[in-house]
């Protein structure tokens, strides 16, 4: 499984506003922001996201980053 995190933070940093700032553009809860910056939530609000998306200016899809899983193990080839 390629675990998913959220790139808000670092969005929001890049424009300069703090989490009540993006919050307030995006109505909804500091609280909020605060939970997908930290990834203390098991399920995401697509709706939520799709407003703090807005009011970032950016692609819903751009706030998530798909991060690639380890690479499998090697298996030792037995000398012959």
């Amino acid at each position: 499984m390629t675990p998913i995190t959220l790139r808000i933070r670092e969005v929001r940093l890049s424009r300069g506003l703090t989490q009540m700032q993006l919050a307030d553009k995006a109505g909804v809860q500091q609280a909020a922001i605060s939970s997908l910056e930290t990834r203390q939530l098991r399920k995401i609000d697509v709706g939520v996201l799709e407003r703090v998306a807005r009011a970032l200016d950016i692609d819903p899809a751009l706030l998530l980053r798909s991060e690639p899983a380890s690479p499998p193990a090697r298996k030792a080839r037995k000398a012959t």
